[in-house]
């Protein structure tokens, strides 16, 4: 028995099946471990086989070969802290087998200087124009013909519908494993969200709730009655998805595209200053807020959330049907009962 279990459910889910046998694609469900982990937490991890996994690999390689130009290469000797990882995963490749690892380090969990994910994938599928061996092709042959890949996982806190972190694997990306990760994280506990954002992490979760609740009711709700922010809400039968809409404050074009400053007095060299890991937040709802009272200067009271809106992500999807039933994804991550 390998440490990925596969299941198929047969009833009809949102997404579209992904389109691999059982003996190609892996799920499993475990328990979160880690020091950032909280008690409860829940990880959903999907592998492939190493034959399917180096196919993928190597058409995301000449995907960027010809629409990127691995353009990000050039940026490669300025990017501060991306000799480090090349240096780290080249030595250890193993470290892919927990995406959480990639999402630390890029994520500057683990020192000042935030990588972009497309220039750390560049640099973990650069194989020298074949003349090398790339840290994810290492990776992938570090697992024989019988062993499983990993290609995403993402983590979640249950009671609470947080989404902890989900990652996918250099040269994994543009396959439907993050929204089907995020399908079966919704079907088992009827909530995700998150407080905070990254450019990736919030258009994945925009274009799941949009396939959930095409052509569903749309409203826009007030927070409350003297917080002027409001949310939208696309509802579709079991679905509903929520959106930040007015009156929230977004990140400026330098923490989304990042900058570059020219020389100064003090330095000959351009200071390249990257884009914000994670640019976007938005604080999950409670039942009560505080607001400010418009017509009574410095006047400040504590006053219910709209109903609709209580216990809920500004941006975040909740289900209402069956736990556990195949209603995103036929994708199912059972638990696993050994380690």
């Amino acid at each position: 028995m390998t440490a990925f279990e596969t299941a198929w459910e047969l009833l009809k889910a949102i997404l579209p099946d992904l389109p691999y046998t059982e003996d190609e694609l892996g799920t499993a469900q475990r328990q979160s471990y880690g020091m950032y982990s909280n008690k409860g937490d829940k990880t959903y991890e999907m592998g492939l086989s190493p034959e399917v996994a180096r196919k993928l690999v190597e058409a995301r390689r000449n995907w960027l070969e010809e629409n990127e130009g691995y353009e990000y290469l050039d940026s490669m000797p300025r990017t501060k802290g991306l000799p480090e990882l090349i240096r780290e995963f080249s030595r250890n490749p193993g470290l892919f087998d927990h995406p959480s690892n990639v999402l630390s380090r890029i994520g500057a969990r683990h020192s000042n200087h935030p990588v972009p994910p497309n220039v750390f994938e560049a640099a973990m599928l650069d194989n020298d124009d074949g003349e090398g061996t790339a840290p994810i092709d290492a990776f992938i042959d570090s697992k024989g013909d019988d062993g499983w890949v990993t290609v995403g996982a993402g983590s979640i806190s249950p009671e609470k519908g947080k989404i902890d972190e989900i990652m996918l694997n250099p040269g994994f990306g543009g396959q439907g494993f993050g929204q089907h990760i995020m399908g079966a994280m919704l079907q088992d506990h009827g909530m995700i969200g998150d407080n905070i954002y990254s450019q990736s992490g919030r258009r994945a979760i925009q274009s799941l709730g949009h396939k959930l609740t095409r052509g569903g009711d749309i409203n826009a709700y007030q927070v409350s009655p003297h917080n002027q922010r409001q949310v939208l809400e696309t509802a579709l039968g079991d679905f509903s998805f929520t959106q930040p809409y007015t009156g929230w404050e977004e990140p400026s074009p330098d923490q989304l595209a990042g900058a570059v400053v020219a020389p100064s007095k003090y330095s000959d060299e351009h200071q390249v200053y990257h884009p914000q890991a994670y640019p976007y937040e938005y604080q999950k709802l409670g039942f009560e807020t505080m607001a400010r009272d418009l017509m009574a200067e410095n006047d400040y009271r504590l006053e219910p959330i709209h109903e609709k809106l209580q216990n809920t992500f500004p941006l975040g999807i909740k289900y209402t049907g069956e736990k556990g039933a195949p209603a995103v994804t036929n994708a199912i991550f059972k638990p696993l009962t050994f380690r």
